[in-house]
């Protein structure tokens, strides 16, 4: 795909840094590419697309778990989930931080929660862990309301 700028032709991805942080370079492109109509008509087919992505890497990963195809069948399915949020008007980058904000609260209060039954989180089972999660998930919500 070609622009015209200033009488000559430029690629429409050259207008996106090279420097920039992956996922805003990732939003960026999808920017791109959809000023010149490469975009699909609504979310639904970014959905579909991730769905596809993501049955991909699991494909991926029964033939061989640890190459460099699941490395980028991932790149797929987080270039593609940015692209979804981005359809929805959402900044992925700030929905990232939320959402990494929300697990960092969340298992600190499960660190205390384990503590207080005098155990370490550590020292606990996977089914122990997911019940304390469960109820620090449960104590947050109903702080917020």
């Amino acid at each position: 795909l070609k622009l015209k700028e200033k009488g000559r032709k430029k690629e429409v991805m050259q207008g996106v840094p090279s420097a920039l942080p992956p996922l805003t370079k990732a939003y960026r492109m999808q920017e791109k590419a959809r000023a010149v109509g490469f975009d699909w008509n609504d979310p639904q087919g970014a959905w579909d697309k991730l769905a596809e992505e993501i049955a991909e890497a699991k494909e991926a990963i029964a033939l061989e778990p640890r190459s460099e195809h699941v490395v980028q069948e991932f790149g797929d399915i987080l270039f593609t989930a940015i692209n979804a949020a981005r359809m929805h008007g959402v900044d992925p980058a700030y929905a990232l931080e939320l959402s990494n904000r929300k697990f960092q609260l969340r298992f600190n209060l499960m660190e205390k929660l384990a503590a207080e039954q005098g155990k370490a989180v550590h020292e606990m089972d996977m089914e122990a862990l997911d019940a304390l999660w469960e109820e620090a998930k449960r104590q947050l919500r109903d702080e917020v309301g």
